[in-house]
């Protein structure tokens, strides 16, 4: 019985088609006493088949028994360190002697262009210790640099090989092994032009049942035009769903796939009903459809998951983000909070190792590959991408006594002994919470405390600026209502690096972003930071602005603060806000914002709520009401909304809150007194007096008392129904 590689072998050699003339200067090589060339550089557009050739290339080497090193460099960061380590892991002795005698081998590099920032490197550094006896194979999607031809020494041991669309006859060749003829393989030939990603995709789609009606178009999007073409075929929505899933992360695998693919279309669970032309078939789960995926001609493996090929991704979230904006967003969303939750548990100190460590940097690799496009988060994913492959990543603990004197210590080198001075006041107080970072000896790396303001005295504000301040500003300009909480992240750093981009600060980062979306009550957040123009471009993109209000100093030292309201932009909405940053990735402006809505003390609400109904019958005198800019109105009428609209939902709001007084007996005549004055008013407070029979007296109490119970309706719609009265 042929083993698993040998029918991998036999699935492979019955669709690859063509590129003999490549084929037959490889084998020449590879036979030769001395190779025409040491470096065969393979390049060409993507989906033109690099990946193909080499793995043939790779069985070639197989039947001759020469020994095969494989890199794919778009696994592999582009440093010179990781690239070596990369190398030496696929099997090449990189500090064997380079002349020294030794069999052939053969060392593959695919997607090379991941490594453009090493060609120069590559070429002056890394080629001349390579073994006499190897021969390079790189391939990508760009040609070699100039220097790369004009070396005079490297020069004539390179061989550049172009890869182009295959002739007609070889298309022809490939249709007829996945059985395709008569007209329906003339439409795809036409339409195809030769490329083999492109004839590929065709044949599956007829595979898939589809009438392969393709008419020859003209269209610089080929292979874009092909995919949504494809999508019209899968079996059923579920398959398209999770071709969509797959196309938005970097590397899917089946326990992925089922988180992304939960709630959508099935009920809230990841399995759901495969349908065809409208009609329920089957019930379907994550594994069925993740292993279709991996059936799929573009879709590619590794020892981390799925993924599709690059021009496939790029064309199916494309189409997907044209066709359906709001799903898109939240299978982001879903990806979000997947590696967060993922890296929380990875940095736990229940996972301490090296295997821990490098299982984060991965998870984190995922995350920030989500904002991959943005021109404000890439800089940032570049650099810390190199950060942790410098180093063990560390993992975030409870801090224990024993930290006390490490993290007093880092607090003075990084800024004075006044705030070492600050830091010893919070230590162990009942309103901060501080958040150790180690390293693999349980050293603290860095360190995150935060202050609740709600629970802190004046005592405390008096012991602390930065405190002081945000109490200051939060008491003029934000107050709090019952119930709700303000936190300062008071001290945010690492040991060597302070504030600046490092594997703890990304995992402060991913901890202030949980701490966001998971606790009730939050109110605002404050952001200290030592070096504001070196994080106000990503603290804009984050909806963090200036507060200027808040900011402190002390001893010598000064501190920029950024702030955010959530109850102006809750975190739903905040997230919904981050989508459609990654959507338009324009530079945002680092300059505060006006919020959208204004948050009131409980007294100016009822204050507004008795301006609101004596303006009620002439709505253009409400344009002033604060109301207006609530979260009440904001949420019933959504942010853009006209002052027309607010003003017509703020008279409705009055309205339904006045006519369920009626519905109680014990409420009932307040609501009439609200009525006769207010809603069908009277022309004056003594003839609403009269209109129900009351004395002027009574009807003045029971009016009054009629807006308090409106304004407490409306009050705890405010504060999110929490029944809170201050």
């Amino acid at each position: 019985m042929p083993s698993f590689a040998d029918r991998l072998r036999a699935a492979h050699q019955n669709r690859f088609v063509g590129r003999e003339g490549e084929l037959d200067a490889f084998e020449h090589a590879i036979d030769a006493d001395v190779p025409p060339f040491a470096v065969l550089y393979i390049h060409g557009p993507g989906g033109v088949g690099k990946t193909a050739l080499t793995q043939e290339m790779q069985f070639r080497c197989a039947d001759r028994s020469v020994s095969v090193c494989a890199v794919d460099a778009r696994n592999v960061e582009p440093t010179p360190q990781a690239a070596e380590k990369a190398i030496e892991e696929a099997g090449l002795d990189l500090s064997v002697d380079p002349s020294a005698p030794d069999s052939m081998e053969v060392l593959f590099v695919d997607t090379f262009e991941a490594w453009t920032p090493l060609y120069e490197w590559f070429r002056s550094n890394l080629i001349p210790r390579l073994p006499a006896s190897l021969i390079v194979v790189l391939s990508g999607r760009t040609p070699p640099p100039a220097s790369w031809r004009s070396d005079l020494g490297l020069e004539p041991l390179l061989k550049i090989q172009p890869l182009r669309n295959l002739p007609r006859r070889l298309g022809e060749r490939y249709l007829d092994r996945r059985g395709i003829e008569g007209d329906v393989r003339e439409r795809i030939l036409g339409f195809s032009h030769g490329h083999p990603l492109a004839l590929s995709l065709a044949a599956d789609a007829v595979a898939q049942g589809a009438d392969a009606n393709f008419d020859p178009i003209d269209s610089p999007d080929l292979v874009g035009t092909l995919v949504r073409r494809f999508l019209e075929r899968v079996p059923s929505d579920r398959h398209r769903q999770a071709l969509e899933a797959c196309a938005l992360v970097r590397v899917c695998s089946e326990p992925l796939l089922s988180t992304l693919l939960k709630g959508t279309d099935d009920g809230g669970s990841s399995m759901g009903y495969a349908t065809g032309n409208g009609t329920p078939e089957r019930l379907i789960g994550a594994h069925d459809l993740f292993t279709w995926l991996r059936q799929l001609s573009f879709i590619e493996t590794s020892s981390e998951g799925i993924f599709p090929h690059d021009i496939v991704r790029t064309a199916i979230a494309a189409d997907l983000r044209w066709r359906d904006h709001d799903r898109f967003d939240r299978l982001q969303q879903r990806a979000r909070t997947h590696y967060l939750d993922a890296l929380d548990d990875a940095t736990s100190t229940q996972t301490v190792g090296t295997d821990a460590g490098n299982e984060a940097q991965g998870i984190l690799t995922d995350y920030l590959y989500l904002f991959r496009h943005n021109p404000v988060v890439r800089p940032f994913f570049q650099r810390l991408r190199n950060e942790w492959n410098a180093r063990t990543p560390p993992v975030r603990d409870a801090a224990t006594s024993e930290d006390r004197g490490p993290l007093r210590k880092m607090v003075a080198q990084n800024e004075n002994e006044a705030s070492a001075e600050c830091f010893e006041h919070w230590w162990n107080h009942d309103a901060s919470t501080v958040h150790v970072f180690r390293d693999d000896n349980t050293t603290p790396a860095g360190f995150l405390m935060q202050i609740d303001l709600s629970a802190v005295t004046e005592k405390d504000r008096d012991a602390d600026p930065a405190v002081e301040a945000a109490c200051s500003f939060l008491e003029t300009d934000a107050p709090l209502r019952k119930g709700e909480i303000a936190s300062h992240f008071r001290f945010w750093m690492a040991r060597d690096s302070y504030q600046d981009i490092s594997p703890v600060q990304s995992l402060i980062s991913a901890y202030r972003v949980r701490y966001y979306l998971s606790t009730p009550g939050l109110a605002y957040t404050f952001i200290p930071a030592a070096k504001p123009e070196q994080w106000e471009l990503l603290f804009a993109y984050g909806d963090m602005h200036r507060v200027s209000a808040a900011d402190f100093s002390v001893g010598d030292d000064a501190y920029a603060v950024f702030g955010h309201d959530w109850r102006v932009v809750p975190p739903q909405a905040w997230l919904d806000r981050l989508a459609d940053r990654d959507l338009s990735p324009a530079m945002p402006e680092p300059a505060s914002a006006s919020p959208t809505m204004i948050v009131l003390s409980r007294s100016d609400f009822d204050d507004a709520v008795k301006e609101a109904f004596k303006a009620h019958a002439r709505p253009e005198a409400m344009h002033d009401n604060p109301l207006l800019r609530s979260r009440l109105i904001a949420e019933a009428t959504g942010l853009d909304a006209s002052a027309d609209e607010r003003i017509e939902a703020l008279r409705t709001r009055l309205d339904e809150a006045a006519y369920s007084l009626d519905s109680d007996p014990k409420t009932a005549k307040y609501y009439r007194a609200v009525r006769a004055t207010y809603l069908n008013p009277q022309p004056t407070q003594e003839r609403a007096a009269e209109h129900l029979n009351l004395a002027f007296s009574t009807y003045r109490r029971y009016l009054k008392r009629g807006i308090q119970h409106v304004a407490d309706l409306l009050w705890r719609d405010e504060v999110g129904d929490r029944g809170e009265n201050d």
